[in-house]
């Protein structure tokens, strides 16, 4: 009688034994789902913000650009009208005319200067933003691959418990 009913509580044991190790694996795969889909979401993110500022630097670099030529051209302008003016005011505008020649060229000059400066400084900056990006992604990364090994150790864990319990 002892016997049978040992056998049937060990039978029971390990029923419960063998179901609870179901349910913790089903929940691992679950887990395991969520933290791929968390992992790819996040992947997302990071891959649409960088094709953001890419687009962003790519209209900034236009616009600088088209800024750049408007602004050469209006001084070639300028300087095509002032010439053609003085030509025909005639000789008495002789020594006013080299004066203004050396003006508008010292302009362009500082035009040119200045406008190189702003290149330099939207390089630096198209660097800097190019850079955080890449930090930033490498931070995700990391974290994701830190979550990752959390999950892994987890998983190891219950597996034990699992096996001790079915020794058991």
């Amino acid at each position: 009688k002892l016997e049978i009913e040992f056998s049937q509580q060990l039978t029971e044991l390990q029923n419960n034994a063998q179901q609870r190790q179901q349910q913790i694996i089903e929940n691992l795969e679950k887990s395991g789902g969520e933290f791929t889909s968390q992992f790819s979401g996040l992947q997302n993110d990071v891959q649409k913000q960088q094709v953001t500022i890419l687009e962003n630097l790519q209209k900034l670099e236009i616009e600088f650009s088209q800024q750049l030529t408007e602004l050469q051209n209006n001084a070639q302008q300028r300087q095509q009208q002032i010439i053609e003016n003085l030509e025909k005011s005639g000789g008495e505008f002789t020594s006013q005319f080299s004066g203004l020649q050396n003006d508008v060229q010292k302009q362009q000059v500082t035009i040119l200067e200045n406008l190189q400066k702003l290149e330099i400084e939207f390089s630096q900056q198209l660097t800097e933003l190019q850079n955080n990006a890449q930090q930033r992604q490498q931070q995700i990364i990391e974290n994701l691959e830190k979550s990752g090994g959390e999950f892994t150790s987890q998983f190891s864990g219950l597996q034990n418990d699992v096996q001790k319990q079915q020794v058991t």
